[in-house]
């Protein structure tokens, strides 16, 4: 196999890399969504949260037109907020800053707000649940930062979708999930490895698993994403896969586009949810990017509404405030019907 640059993967690839390429940045939903949903948090001139609003502060427009708000969530409400961490083989090199992006994104919370943590390589484990005190979060988490070893099983794609599906029973409130990931899966990989075919997002059938459940489960999924084709860790000295396929398959661009099929993917799975993807390239950006995301969800209101039915493909969504001189920092800006 190490010989085979099959012009057919190649060309499979690409092709199925441009197509989903064009929608890189605009977000994908299917045509049957009831809700669409958007996180907006609120600051006023000197960048201080501002909280208080109500739903009739606020209007939505799809594509210019309005669209009545049919859910709200004030800033004022308690968040919860679970971070997923991957503890795979692939992550060992990231794992120095792990504590310190966590203690930055717990300290940015509201005392109302709540936090779980849970770890994944071969299979997701919580350690922290929302009753549990905050100090647990980091050092239930410390034994597993300090190992030196790591799963060479990345089971990513079933951990989240757990933890959509199963972390938030009885949760009424705002929630998010919070993953700091490389975003591959072994499926994926396995796939090019034993079949020779890069598959492409709407044939993964694993991967419109965890796809349906975050559009459907009402958590805003967030990514701090390392070692992606956009900010690539050449010394990773873990499980690498991307080093792995380009001793398989030689100068092709097969490992390249193996890294940006599975960015597309955490891109895929934040648009459906409502969240974000944010690709560090250091670690003090990493912490930075933790320490924010964890002080827009405290303050964030979460809304949402029943989309155009008649509307064309691609949607752009604009928040604005009645009246009011705020600034507004939006969880999405824009998404694609699929029919």
């Amino acid at each position: 196999m190490t010989r085979i640059l099959s012009r057919a993967l190649v060309l499979a690839a690409t092709s199925g890399a441009a197509a989903i390429g064009q929608t890189a940045d605009t977000f994908t939903l299917r045509v049957d969504v009831d809700i669409v949903s958007v996180d907006v948090s609120v600051t006023d001139a000197e960048g201080r949260p501002v909280i208080g609003l109500g739903p009739d502060d606020f209007e939505i427009l799809e594509n210019g037109i309005r669209r009545p708000v049919d859910y709200f969530s004030p800033g004022t409400a308690p968040y919860h907020g679970y971070v997923l961490i991957d503890v795979s083989g692939s992550t060992l090199n990231n794992r120095e800053f792990m504590r310190r992006a966590l203690s930055a994104f717990v300290a940015a919370l509201a005392p109302r707000d709540r936090v779980s943590t849970g770890v994944f390589g071969e299979s997701l484990t919580t350690l922290a649940g929302w009753d549990a005190p905050r100090a647990d979060a980091l050092s239930l988490l410390e034994p597993i930062l300090d190992s030196e070893s790591g799963s060479g099983v990345t089971e990513f794609y079933r951990a989240l979708e757990e933890v959509i599906e199963n972390a938030f029973d009885g949760v009424t409130e705002r929630k998010a999930v919070i993953v700091l990931t490389d975003g591959r899966d072994l499926s994926l990989y396995r796939e090019l490895v034993e079949s020779n075919r890069l598959v492409e997002v709407d044939d993964d059938r694993r991967f419109q698993s965890v796809l349906r459940a975050a559009a459907e489960g009402g958590a805003a999924v967030y990514f701090v994403a390392v070692n992606t084709d956009r900010n690539l860790d050449t010394n990773d000295a873990g499980a690498d896969e991307y080093v792995n396929l380009g001793r398989l398959f030689g100068d092709s661009p097969v490992p390249e586009l193996y890294l940006e099929q599975v960015r597309l993917r955490m891109e895929r799975l934040a648009g459906a949810s409502g969240g974000r993807v944010s690709y560090p390239r250091s670690l003090d950006e990493a912490v930075e990017l933790f320490r924010e995301i964890g002080s827009s969800l405290s303050g964030a209101y979460s809304l949402g509404y029943a989309p155009d039915p008649d509307g064309g493909t691609v949607r752009r969504i604009t928040v604005r405030l009645h009246e009011l001189p705020h600034r507004i920092r939006q969880s999405r800006t824009e998404y694609r019907i699929v029919r």
